[in-house]
Parts: C-alpha cells; structure tokens; sequence
C-alpha cells in the first residue's frame, strides 16, 4: 500500500454503498490526468488514470455534495484492484482508501478586490 495525492476530477456524481453494518462507505470515480509544459512554453496533456476512491467516516457525507466534474484532492491509501466495468471487462484500476478529501480551488476564479498603492 502506497501513500497517493490525488488532484483530478470526478468522472461520475458519488454512490453509497452499504457495508452491511451500520457504517455506509462512498465510491468516487476520479480521473487523473497529467498536464505539463515545456521550456517553450507549450502545454502537453498526458495518458489519464481513473482510480476508485472510497471514502468513510465523516468524509463520507460531506462528499455527497460532490458532482460529476468538480476537481477534487484526494489523499490516502492506494493499492491495484480488478473491477468489472458496464460492458462486463474485467479492468485493473487504482483503488485509493481517502484519509482526505477535498475539492481543489484551480477552477476556482476570485475577482480581486485589493487595490495597489
């Protein structure tokens, strides 16, 4: 097990699982894609990864709040997982148990109000 930061975005809104206890966990689909520039100054996009991110615990519930395409930050632990997917193919994706979870503010424009002087 690995410690992971996750900066990517939610590719689907959030579902609860039930454990079969009274705990509920939340399953987030999050993709990550690697974005660079060069020494010219040209942005280069790179191969995106989708990691399986649950979240328990009071993180849980506030993350119902999340929607498909909010940017979040994920920290926590990862490990590789198989899962089926709607067309039944078995895919070996990154699972990330979160420690933390929030949403990143990079989308996020504040007008100033300062003045200079």
């Amino acid at each position: 097990m690995a410690h992971v930061t996750i900066h990517g975005t939610l590719a689907s809104d959030p579902k609860i699982l039930s454990t079969g206890g009274f705990r509920e966990i939340v399953l987030l689909r999050v993709v990550e894609t690697l974005e660079w520039y060069d020494g010219e100054g040209s942005r280069h996009t790179g191969e995106s990864e989708h990691h399986v991110v649950i979240v328990s615990g009071p993180d849980a519930e506030n993350s119902m709040s999340l929607r498909k395409g909010d940017t979040v930050l994920v920290e926590g632990h990862s490990y590789v997982g198989t899962l089926t997917d709607e067309a039944g193919e078995e895919r070996e994706m990154t699972q990330v148990s979160a420690l933390h979870i929030g949403v990143s503010l990079d989308k996020f424009r504040v007008p100033s109000n300062r003045t200079t002087g």
